[in-house]
């Protein structure tokens, strides 16, 4: 794991490294190609070769349970990710807005990856709601949370026959999240089109992790993995790093800055938090002092760990994002 001093560092040098890679397009890398700097998981399982992220397991090393490799540079908010996934058996995906559950495990939204026809881009969540939208279908989560199809994007045994997917080869997976709204894109066919309408479980903050699932002995790759924040949004994409914010592995939230040090789990909220029964979410009372970017960090990070939070600010001003 990398350790919570180092955070600003690494996130530094992957938004700059933009300059070189992507930065035409606004994207930002996250896998520098050559180590797991800035991820943290089970180092049984991953690791790196040739410039790609392998997730593997075997008879001898086979996780209990599924397992993630999480990106600790920052918490996704509204963004577009690009990246390359190769699989070659089992199952796998990619998750993000995620909440870390501790241990290597996540919970939320994920973009299935799995050689199975039809499967590939399909909207899980896990540890959660499960299957929210199959291939092919434009999905309205409703407010008790469960899903509706509301249209469809194209019939899944078409985008079969037409090839959209390609077992066992590099494919290009897009995700674009904008508020309540959801997409996946598959080698530049859309997959899914979801709208979550859920506010006690939908998710307008967390993680990035990568899946490994359980099971049969494995083998899944990532590469070129890029983030992009999205331009005109009210909070753009990945919190800022910097004033020392994470998120920790032990499913807890610890910020450090000009308030010093507190911490929060799920069970013990924060003092100046409280838990609100109208959303299901938590309710947020900041001290006057807090300057407006530190609140959108922390309420980020609480929202990572703890679900949708209501957040009151004593200053019009919104929390700033990169």
């Amino acid at each position: 794991m990398i350790p919570l001093s180092r955070m600003s560092s690494l996130a530094l040098a992957f938004f700059l490294a933009a300059a070189s890679v992507g930065a035409e397009e606004g994207f930002v890398p996250v896998f520098n190609g050559k180590d797991l700097q800035g991820w943290d998981g089970d180092p049984r399982f991953w690791t790196v070769r040739d410039g790609v992220i392998r997730g593997e397991t075997t008879l001898q090393a086979l996780p209990t349970g599924n397992t993630f490799l999480i990106w600790r540079g920052g918490v996704l908010k509204d963004f577009e990710l690009k990246l390359q996934v190769r699989i070659q058996n089992g199952n796998s995906g990619v998750q993000y807005r995620s909440r870390d559950e501790g241990k290597w495990v996540v919970s939320g939204y994920q973009a299935e990856v799995e050689n199975k026809p039809g499967k590939s881009g399909f909207l899980y969540e896990e540890l959660g709601r499960k299957h929210l939208a199959q291939v092919g279908e434009t999905v309205e989560v409703q407010a008790d949370g469960k899903p509706r199809v509301v249209g469809g994007l194209m019939r899944r045994a078409t985008l079969v026959l037409q090839g959209y997917y390609r077992a066992r080869e590099w494919n290009e997976y897009r995700i674009v999240a904008r508020g309540n709204r959801l997409e996946h894109w598959v080698n530049g066919v859309q997959t899914v089109e979801v709208t979550d309408q859920d506010p006690a479980r939908r998710a307008l903050a967390g993680l990035l992790a990568l899946q490994l699932h359980s099971g049969p002995p494995m083998l899944v790759e990532f590469k070129e993995l890029q983030i992009k924040n999205l331009a005109g949004s009210e909070q753009a994409g990945v919190a800022r790093p910097g004033s020392g914010g994470g998120v920790r592995s032990s499913g807890a939230c610890e910020e450090e800055g000009a308030l010093g040090r507190r911490r929060l789990t799920r069970a013990q909220p924060w003092r100046a938090a409280g838990r609100s029964g109208e959303s299901g979410g938590w309710e947020i009372a900041w001290p006057a002092r807090t300057n407006p970017w530190h609140q959108g960090l922390c309420s980020a990070i609480f929202s990572a760990c703890a679900g949708p939070a209501v957040r009151h600010f004593p200053t019009p001003n919104q929390p700033h994002f990169l």
